[in-house]
Parts: structure tokens; sequence; C-alpha cells
């Protein structure tokens, strides 16, 4: 599985990702691309729309590290609730499908590292308290920003997505 983290040159009817991650503002230039897709006879594209708090795509060479910590940080993330959780929402679809793992490194009076294969285990966890955003939201940005990294390099150098997934 391909996704898409932006979409700056790639439309959902010429890309060739699986899934294109997109902020709330694209949504309607992707419904008409959906439509577009139906006219011209071709499979549509799932397009995965959330409210973005990585507002990155606009400018990818202004998207360091540290930005990313820090509005991860600030994101909405309510302990034991995983329904319209947007760390979860970011984990299951980006995360997991990427690196088919996510790491929570935190002390061993907090449970210690945990390395959670398959998102099931991870809700599990969330939802008993086992797994507290306070330890969550470190570690969403460290596999993001992995994840934007080849997306960088993607834009800096001018590669095609089919090179780089």
């Amino acid at each position: 599985m391909s996704i898409a983290l932006f979409s700056k040159e790639y439309t959902l009817a010429d890309n060739k990702a699986d899934i294109c991650h997109l902020g709330m503002d694209q949504r309607k230039v992707n419904v008409l691309a959906r439509e577009y897709c139906d006219d011209i006879k071709r499979k549509k594209k799932q397009a995965q729309h959330f409210t973005c708090f990585l507002d990155c795509r606009r400018d990818m060479r202004k998207c360091q590290k540290a930005e990313v910590n820090v509005k991860i940080k600030k994101g909405y993330c309510p302990p034991k609730i995983v329904e319209g959780n947007p760390c979860l929402e970011y984990i299951k679809h980006i995360v997991f499908p990427w690196c088919g793992y996510f790491g929570v490194m935190r002390q061993v009076e907090n449970g210690g590292t945990k390395m959670y294969n398959n998102m099931e285990e991870l809700i599990l966890d969330y939802e008993s308290g086992a797994l507290h955003p306070a330890d969550l939201k470190p570690a969403l940005p460290k596999a993001l920003n992995v994840i934007l990294q080849v997306g960088l390099s993607m834009y800096l150098y001018d590669l095609q997505p089919e090179l780089v997934l």
C-alpha cells in the first residue's frame, strides 16, 4: 500500500498512491477528481481528509521536525477516547500502513518501551489507560518525521513516488 502525503503535483486521478492524505481544505477538489474518474471510467482512489494539524504540505522546506513535534504536542488527544481522536487516526491510517508498527518509548515505571504491531493492540491499551496521551504524543511525531523525510526527499530532489515507495 502506498500513501501520498501531499498532492502538490499529483491528483487523485493520476496519482499512483492507494490513499491520498489531505487536509479538509482539499476535500472539494477530491470530490471533483472522483467525479472525473467516473467520467473517464477510471478506478476511484481513497482520500483521507483530516483536520490537518500537520499543515506542512504547503511548503515542504519549512516542515521541520520541531514544527511537527509542537503541532502534535498541541493536538487533541483525549485520554481513553478512541473515537474521533486525531492522533490515533494518524497512527491507524499513516504510521501502521507505512511502517507496520508503532513504538512508544517511556520510563520503566510507566510500563517501559512497547512496540505495537497492530492497531487493535494499541486501542486496547489506550482505552484501558495503559497507554496515556503523554506517552503516545511524543512517539507519534518521531514516526511521522521519518515518513515526512521521505516526502521531503521526493519534493527536494524531484523524485517520482514509485522510486521512493
